[in-house]
């Protein structure tokens, strides 16, 4: 062997013993073979600890800062306090519109029934003064075969049955819906003594309460009032209590005027013609 090998041998020995080329290469990986059963990827890769970590994340200051700002740009999103009172505020506004809306149309409604009411009574005018001369004619016969005004309880009872015939019902309603009178006090006691003298009234009260008197609240006679009176162009919408408030007064007040009637009228005597002689 020369001087040149032995120089070379020389230089690997130094190289061998040398602290730094071992710490060398113990930090190389050994990467095994895949059929040994020690054979791990991360081998060699221990002394790659948290240190390292910290100085490559300082190592990138412009890239942070940059992330930074650009999270700094993105629009925040609405407040949810301020969303909600902007809901509620539109809300209690919809529902004040919606509100005010129905009463005007409920206010229209009104007018509308107080228009058809006023057009169905004038119609109802209208017909009666066109049937008018007709009723005339025809009011006085039929009162006349039905023996109007009733003047005895037996005659009443005769009348009754005539008021089932719904013809002889109907006429007589289209009779004395004409009456007239200007109030409903008026008009009920015109129907009412067409239709009844005093001294049948004298013997009912109106429920049949009072002793010795009968019921007049069943008869078909006092439901015929009633209706003829609702059927007059001026008291259509009477209120059937108000009807038979007037009836009960002037059955209260039959027997007194039946008392009146027969009282014998008083004359006056007159005096004879003093002449002088």
């Amino acid at each position: 062997m020369g001087a040149a090998g032995l120089s070379q041998i020389a230089v690997v020995k130094e190289k061998l013993s040398n602290p730094s080329t071992k710490k060398n290469q113990q930090k190389r990986p050994r990467l095994n073979s895949p059929s040994d059963d020690s054979y791990n990827l991360f081998d060699g890769f221990e002394e790659f600890n948290s240190q390292d970590l910290t100085e490559a994340s300082c190592s990138t200051p412009t890239t942070s800062a940059r992330s930074q700002s650009s999270l700094s740009v993105l629009p925040r999103p609405p407040s949810t306090a301020n969303s909600d009172k902007s809901v509620f505020k539109d809300t209690v506004d919809d529902s004040t519109v919606i509100k005010k809306i129905l009463k005007e149309v409920f206010a229209s409604l009104e007018l509308l029934k107080i228009n058809q009411r006023q057009q169905t009574t004038l119609l109802d005018l209208l017909v009666s003064r066109s049937n008018a001369g007709t009723v005339k004619e025809t009011s006085s016969e039929l009162e006349g075969n039905l023996g109007l005004p009733l003047k005895s309880l037996a005659a009443l009872e005769r009348f009754e049955i005539d008021l089932k015939d719904q013809s002889t019902k109907s006429k007589l309603i289209n009779i004395y819906s004409f009456v007239g009178g200007g109030s409903l006090a008026n008009v009920v006691n015109r129907i009412f003594h067409r239709i009844l003298d005093d001294e049948v009234a004298q013997h009912f009260c109106f429920r049949g309460q009072n002793a010795g008197k009968r019921a007049f609240e069943h008869l078909g006679t006092c439901k015929l009032i009633e209706e003829c009176v609702r059927r007059t162009a001026e008291f259509g919408d009477a209120k059937e209590s108000d009807i038979e408030d007037k009836i009960k007064n002037l059955l209260k007040k039959a027997p007194a005027q039946v008392m009146k009637a027969r009282q014998p009228k008083k004359h006056t005597a007159q005096q004879p013609d003093s002449g002088e002689s």
